[in-house]
């Protein structure tokens, strides 16, 4: 009981099972309570609050991931948790239509000119597949690390709910719908 009480007072920090167990319990997100933190360790600020170019803004969180894996380089020990609920677009890269329709979803969803487009029409910048193919080689090699990944039953149900709204619009052709189909069996397996 004591400890409880030193834990509600800011005293004592909950160890990140409490955490889990307490957002699950009381319904709250803890990735929407860790991102009202103003800290720079979080993988992906993707807000736009001074970026009004959809390309520049999905450009800046690649290269702020970029420069997080080389920071996490230089520690010591390398250790990355992840608790995922949704595919990241940092897993896409190396999945080409996945990436891409990661990079048309957020340009669909962030410019009024992005609303009417298909599939077709938007392609990822030079620098945008310049920054992702520094990453993929950085990947191959980067020190060791070690990553543990806490999946979402739902993670790619998300994903595929996702390709197939846009694909019943008629902004993904029926060959991008299966080539995008094909990147996620090629990830998954």
């Amino acid at each position: 009981p004591d400890s409880a009480y030193r834990r509600i007072r800011g005293d004592i920090a909950f160890s990140y099972s409490e955490a889990v167990r307490l957002a699950v319990d009381l319904n709250f997100s803890l990735d929407k309570l860790y991102c009202q933190i103003e800290d720079d360790h979080g993988t992906f600020d993707i807000s736009t609050k001074n970026i009004q170019n959809a390309e520049e803004s999905v450009y800046m969180m690649f290269q702020k991931y970029f420069l997080l894996m080389q920071e996490k380089d230089k520690a010591e020990k390398r250790l990355t948790i992840l608790a995922v609920n949704h595919l990241l677009p940092i897993y896409s890269i190396g999945f080409n239509h996945i990436l891409r329709f990661f990079y048309y979803k957020w340009f669909h969803q962030q410019s009024e000119e992005g609303l009417n487009l298909s599939f077709s029409e938007v392609h990822l910048s030079g620098r945008i597949k310049s920054i992702c193919d520094e990453i993929q080689d950085y990947n191959t090699h980067a020190a060791d690390c070690i990553y543990r990944v806490i999946l979402d039953s739902n993670v790619y149900i998300n994903f595929i709910d996702e390709v197939l709204y846009y694909h019943k619009r008629k902004l993904l052709t029926d060959n991008e719908f299966f080539a995008i189909k094909d990147d996620l069996f090629k990830m998954i397996d």
